[in-house]
């Protein structure tokens, strides 16, 4: 039985997801024939436009962090991004499984870990602090659906949400003002839990090293 707190939300009560997780499986197979069928230049845009810019988000090695659509995310093989914060206090975030490699593939939000499963949505409250990793040889992609809180007043919200998509617009025109210079951990979030992260982190690149 899953334990749900304030970070991690139960997906039942956002009743509109449910045909999505209906369609998964249709909504997977757009993705891999967009994959496969799209040229090299019709690659380099996406990742041009969704990648996100902010400095706090990094990636091990090359790799790459990219968003599809509304959003396709794929996290690839041997990626890690960095503790960081979403400045959406008025969103929550839904990621629906599409592709999903069996092993260590999973969301640290605070001193949690919660793990993706293909068919199943994950939702996160993205303003606590989190970091996703990929530690498989093989890519991770989600569906990323983000919805307005419910219990916020849809009139601030909406103003809150054009007030920071122009903001972000600013910053990178190509952030579709999805990714900002605001997604940033705070101090005190990387004394309080980056540490922990860090050495799990540091644990793993060990033993791939010795794989």
């Amino acid at each position: 039985m899953e334990n749900y707190n304030e970070y991690y939300l139960d997906p039942r009560q956002f009743v509109f997801l449910n045909s999505f997780q209906e369609n998964w499986q249709i909504i997977r197979d757009e993705f891999t024939h967009f994959m496969n069928q799209a040229s090299d230049e019709e690659l380099k845009l996406t990742y041009q436009v969704m990648g996100p810019k902010s400095k706090t988000i990094k990636t091990k090695s090359k790799a790459k962090y990219t968003a599809f659509g509304i959003l396709f995310q794929g996290l690839f093989i041997e990626e890690y991004i960095k503790l960081h914060v979403n400045y959406n206090p008025h969103m929550n975030r839904g990621y629906l499984g599409l592709i999903v490699p069996q092993g260590d593939v999973a969301m640290k939000i605070c001193h949690d870990k919660y793990y993706w499963y293909e068919g199943q949505f994950m939702v996160l409250d993205h303003s606590y602090p989190h970091c996703p990793h990929n530690y498989t040889d093989y890519d991770r992609v989600v569906l990323v659906i983000d919805f307005f809180k419910p219990d916020k007043p849809r009139e601030e919200v909406e103003q809150f949400e054009q007030n920071l998509v122009n903001e972000r617009m600013k910053d990178n025109p190509y952030s579709l003002g999805v990714f900002g210079q605001s997604d940033r951990a705070q101090k005190e979030d990387f004394i309080k839990y980056g540490l922990a992260h860090q050495l799990e982190w540091d644990k793993t690149l060990i033993e791939s090293e010795r794989n």
